[in-house]
Formats: C-alpha cells, structure tokens, sequence
C-alpha cells in the first residue's frame, strides 16, 4: 500500500480488509522514498481493480474483493487434545459477540466482547473448505506436489524464479539473468529503510518455441552460453556459405523443461542430409535448451534445412 501511494510501484496486492483498516486506525501513508509520512490512509485514494463485494454466507462480503474469496486463518488443535476440549473450545468461540446465546450470562457475553475487542475481531465461525486454496497454490506454483508429498515453496531467488510463469508465446529467462533483468535494465531497486525486496524486471521474452542461429558451439560457450545475432525466420534464406565448407547450426530449444531429441534433414537438389543435434554441456546453469550441429552442402543451390524436436518438425 505505501509502495503504490509513494509512486514506486503500480500495483499492489493485499488481503480484504487491509486498506479499510489502515483507515480506520489513521494510518499515515508513505509520501516519498525517503520516509516522509504526512497523508493518511483513505480507501478514496486507491484503484480497486475488478472490485466488488462478494457472496459470503447468504449476504455480501463487507469489504471489496478483486478476486473470489478464500479461507484465511484458522484455529487448529494439536493431535493429542481431547476432543471433547476442542469442542468446548470451538463452541465458546462461535458464541463471541453472538447475541441471543440465553447460555451466556451478562458476564461471559462483556468477557467475549472483551476478548473481540483486544483480538481485533468481530466473531468466530466454522472454517470454510480449503480446497479452493490448495487448488490456487497448487496453479501458481506456490505448492507442488512430488509424488504423495507436498512441499511449500519459500520465500528465496529459487523458489521466486520457480513461481514465475510466463504467458502462452513467451519463455522464462535464466536465472541469473531474471535477477539482474532490472540493474541491466538502468531501473533501480527502491530502498526504503526497514523494507527489503527483491525486483524482477521482464523475466520473459517472446520466441518461437524452437530457433536456430549460425554459428559454432565454442562461440556460444566462450560468450558464457549466450547466442548473439538473429535467428532464422522460417522459409527464409538465413545465411550464405561455400560450396563443401562446413556449417555449424546452433538450436535453441526454450522449452528446457526437458532434454529433446533434435535431429535436423537438409534437402538439397540432388541429395538429402540427416543427422542429429549434440547438446551442450550444461555448466552453471548456461547451456540448457542448446544444441549444435555441422553440415557441408556438395551442390551449388539453396538447400532447405528443416529442425525436428522428438519427431515433430
């Protein structure tokens, strides 16, 4: 919220609530990178994108929503309680600030206000099915199941870099290359005392899923596994070369979820050429998705070269 009213930041995602009470509590809003804090918080000064008040329990949900409502926290007892402790338990919550309980006297009903107050809550209800909130982070990313078992992802570079997903037509840089997208971008990483972040600045770049490039594997390793000039548009002459000299073809697979089998044919006017592509070594995460090969043409013409990734051209 600070970030979006100073200007570093454009949007901004929190929890429903979480503005309306920074209100209600007179919370002073950050006006500059430097700390200044002068505006106080109003709903007012916002954007909700995609906003409205959701069906909740027969109603509608107090405060604005961008997206469908999801279960939040929760109260939960160890294996070992009893039950019927968990059940008085759960029974004296539901019955905070619910008026009408003719069990509770005058007492137990000021002690449960009390307690609601200083909690910063209105009430306690059965918990809602979080399906729908295993089933959303299972789709971003941000639980994954391996086998029978699942893990969270925590919060560092990997599991930031893992949780990235970039949109149909577009593939994800490297890793290095995601986190320092910003500094070589000229667009710095705000500083504000008492916050840190981490900043990701176009980790995606839109390709064709398969591409290929002339040039040698030792050029691309000697430039730290990065292929430079343009690539080949299809059904286009992509580069000239002698009579019976050899060529070398770079393949770039940015699908590198999994190694495929590159083979490529070259059809000439008297002869065809067939072979397959080597795969670069991967050292220090450079060479994933790359793979070479090397032809020589013995007829004066232009060739085609078709490239087929696990048989599919």
């Amino acid at each position: 919220v600070d970030l979006v009213h100073a200007g570093l930041a454009d949007v901004g995602f929190v929890r429903t609530s979480q503005i309306e009470s920074m209100e209600a509590s007179g919370y002073l809003l950050l006006d500059t990178p430097g700390g200044l804090r002068t505006t106080p918080t109003k709903t007012s000064l916002f954007n909700y994108i995609n906003a409205s008040f959701p069906p909740f329990q027969g109603g509608a949900f107090p405060f604005l929503s961008s997206t469908p409502l999801y279960p939040e926290w929760t109260l939960a007892a160890m294996p070992g309680v009893e039950w019927r402790l968990r059940q008085e338990v759960q029974q004296a919550l539901g019955r905070v600030n619910q008026p009408g309980d003719v069990v509770d006297t005058e007492q137990v009903r000021a002690a449960g206000q009390r307690a609601a107050a200083a909690g910063r809550y209105q009430t306690w209800q059965p918990s809602k099915s979080y399906l729908s909130l295993r089933t959303m982070q299972e789709q971003i990313g941000f639980v994954s199941i391996d086998g029978e078992t699942a893990r969270c992802i925590r919060v560092d570079d990997s599991a930031i870099f893992k949780a990235i997903t970039c949109p149909e037509g577009a593939f994800k840089e490297s890793q290095d290359d995601v986190f320092a997208g910003c500094q070589r971008q000229g667009i710095a990483c705000p500083y504000i005392p008492g916050m840190n972040f981490t900043c990701i600045c176009k980790p995606c770049y839109s390709a064709h899923e398969i591409e290929i490039f002339k040039g040698t594997r030792s050029d691309v390793i000697a430039n730290s596994g990065k292929l430079t000039g343009k690539a080949c548009q299809k059904m286009a002459v992509c580069f000239q070369t002698q009579q019976l000299d050899e060529t070398s073809i770079i393949v770039q697979d940015h699908r590198v979820s999994s190694a495929a089998n590159i083979s490529f044919v070259i059809l000439t006017a008297a002869a065809e050429i067939s072979g397959t592509a080597e795969p670069f070594p991967i050292v220090n995460g450079s060479g994933a998705g790359l793979y070479s090969f090397s032809f020589r043409t013995p007829q004066v013409g232009v060739p085609l070269l078709q490239i087929f990734a696990d048989g599919v051209e």
